[in-house]
């Protein structure tokens, strides 16, 4: 099963076995969090979440009603109003990025010992995009990857399989 357009949290604790289901929120503003994804998959070292726009659209329809989450709206977070939000890619970093990962993507899946492919931010430059490698950190041997697709760095993440939680 191929999953696509998937959050990744890339972090040794943050979601272990039995967290299916589990809402994860954001963190820019810690007098008020926004729902993002619901939390099904992970391993040793990333957990993996449906966005959640996504599944409100599919039990939505499904359904057959509107399913959405009720509660107040939050102002506009201080750290942005101010200008001091945290560095993140620019849209067209990630586009460029997701472009170049789009062209490669097949022949790095058909890779043994690749487990995913996706975008994430640059270790280097937390204001650019980068293609993210995930590569089974139990494989017999590790396949080639390289560092530039179309000029987009590419990093490469060790991690074991992932699992549904």
């Amino acid at each position: 099963v191929s999953y696509t357009n998937q959050v990744v949290i890339n972090s040794t604790t943050f979601s272990a076995g039995g967290d299916s289901g589990s809402l994860i929120l954001s963190n820019d503003n810690p007098s008020c969090r926004h729902p993002v994804a619901l939390l099904f998959a992970g391993s040793s070292s990333s957990t993996i979440a449906n966005p959640i726009a996504e599944v409100l659209l599919k039990l939505t329809t499904a359904l057959g009603s509107v399913v959405s989450f009720v509660g107040t709206t939050c102002a506009t977070a201080p750290e942005i109003a101010s200008g001091t939000q945290a560095s993140a890619p620019s849209s067209a970093s990630i586009d460029r990025a997701t472009l170049a990962m789009r062209a490669r993507e097949n022949d790095l899946m058909s890779r043994p010992g690749i487990i995913g492919v996706g975008v994430g931010a640059s270790d280097n430059d937390p204001n650019s995009a980068s293609i993210v490698v995930y590569v089974d950190s139990n494989a017999a041997s590790f396949p080639s990857v390289p560092r530039r697709i179309n000029g987009v760095r590419v990093r490469v993440v060790y991690t074991e399989p992932f699992v549904a939680y």
